[in-house]
This record gives structure tokens, sequence and C-alpha cells, in this order.
């Protein structure tokens, strides 16, 4: 009977050569003559032992492929996991700038404030400097022109007296 050993090129995931003896160990009793009524089957010894030692001598094979497989797991965990924090280290220093950037923002919006309510200031104290000079100019200019007026009448009242 030959040895029923899927082609691990028919599969899509590779398969574990220990996992494909142990279903033709399975097929060769499904293959063997089975005796109804008294629940037996007699499976051929040399083919059972056979397999059975094939079996045997690929497990250590097997848990190799295992522990190689799950030490490379552990190293994709590894390298996920400092990619991971890095990601996270970067967001945060990128987050922190922002901050700060932001608060710089905010600091010269507040300067650009307090800057503009000195200039208010002074600009209304320069105003009334202004006005208070403009009101003393045209206060005394008030004055000259009522004495000319004054005088322009008394003139006039004088030429018209005579």
């Amino acid at each position: 009977m030959p040895l029923n050993v899927p082609d691990s090129s028919t599969h899509r995931r590779p398969t574990l050569k220990a996992l494909d003896l142990v279903h033709a160990m399975g097929d060769l009793f499904t293959q063997s003559l089975h005796i109804p009524l008294a629940r037996v089957t007699m499976v051929p010894d040399d083919r059972f032992y056979d397999l059975l030692e094939e079996l045997e001598g690929s497990l250590p094979g097997e848990f190799e492929k295992a522990k190689d497989i799950l030490a490379r797991q552990a190293q994709l965990l590894a390298e996920a996991r400092e990619e991971a924090t890095a990601l996270v280290e970067d967001a945060r220093r990128q987050a922190q700038a922002l901050v700060q950037e932001h608060e710089l923002v905010r600091a010269a919006h507040d300067e650009a404030a307090r800057i503009r309510t000195a200039l208010d200031s002074e600009l209304q104290t320069q105003q009334d400097g202004a006005d208070r000079y403009a009101d003393e100019v045209l206060g005394t200019l008030e004055d000259r022109v009522s004495r000319v007026l004054s005088t322009v009448q008394a003139g006039r009242q004088h030429i018209q007296a005579n």
C-alpha cells in the first residue's frame, strides 16, 4: 500500500510532516480490513510500524520548526513593540512641539494685545494733549480776534458818529 502523505505544494499553508503522517496512519486504518461484528480491524503491521517510525523520526524536526516559528514570532513581536514605542514617542514629541508652538503663538498674541493697548493709551494721551494745545491756541486766537473785532467796531462807531 503506498504512503498517502499529501504533497505540501497543494496546500496554501505549510503543513507539518508529523500531521501528514498521522493522517496517513488514519488512511491506513480506514483502508485496512474491517471485521464488522467483531469490531476488529486488521492493519498491516509492517506498514503501520513504518509510518510510526517515520512519525517518531519527524517529531524532533517538527519541534525544531515549532521552536523556530515561536522564536521568529517573538522577534516580530519585539520589533513591532519597538516600532510602536518609537511611533508613540514620535507622536508625543510632535504633540509637545505643537503645544509649544501653540504656547508661542498665544504668547505672541498676548504680547501683541499688550502692545496694542499701550499704543492705544499713548495715542489717547497724545490726542488729549493735541486737543488741549489746539484749544489753547484757538482760545488765544479768539481773544486776539475779539480784540481786533472790538477795535474794528469801535472804529466803525467812531466813523459813523462823525
